[in-house]
């Protein structure tokens, strides 16, 4: 069996009967190049968000916060009817300020796997989950 040509199809892209090669040829007819034979990815869709706007205000996380703070911060939002975001913010916006006006003091404690911060006379060296005593009385 012969070898065939790949790209064949791609000169000739209409293979010419005896009687059509006397007849002149129609410009209209489009050469196929190789790219034309690739099929173009399908347009995304555009996803519906409301799943997410529904259920937003209860995806929150705060990491390296004791338990006891977060549920302050929900208790102190569901008391004003305000969402706990607002509530975060407006604490970060206030210790700023107190940080800035000096009346707030932080003091860096530096570990090898994480720096923290402790205003003064805070709780001192944090204890990381892989440290604590298991075997507590």
């Amino acid at each position: 069996m012969p070898r065939r040509d790949a790209f064949t199809d791609l000169r000739d892209p209409l293979p010419l009967t005896d009687g059509e090669e006397n007849k002149p040829h129609d410009p209209t007819i489009l050469i196929r190049q190789p790219l034309d034979l690739i099929p173009t990815a399908d347009l995304k869709k555009k996803r519906l968000r409301k799943w997410e706007q529904i259920h937003r205000f209860e995806t929150v996380t705060y990491r390296g916060i004791p338990r006891q703070v977060v549920e302050q911060i929900v208790e102190i939002a569901q008391r004003l009817s305000v969402p706990r975001d607002e509530v975060v913010r407006a604490f970060l916006e206030y210790g700023v300020k107190l940080y800035r006006t000096e009346k707030l003091s932080l003091f860096a404690y530096p570990k090898a796997q994480r720096m923290t911060l402790f205003p003064e006379g805070g709780q001192g060296n944090p204890v990381l989950p892989s440290q604590k005593n298991t075997d507590q009385n």
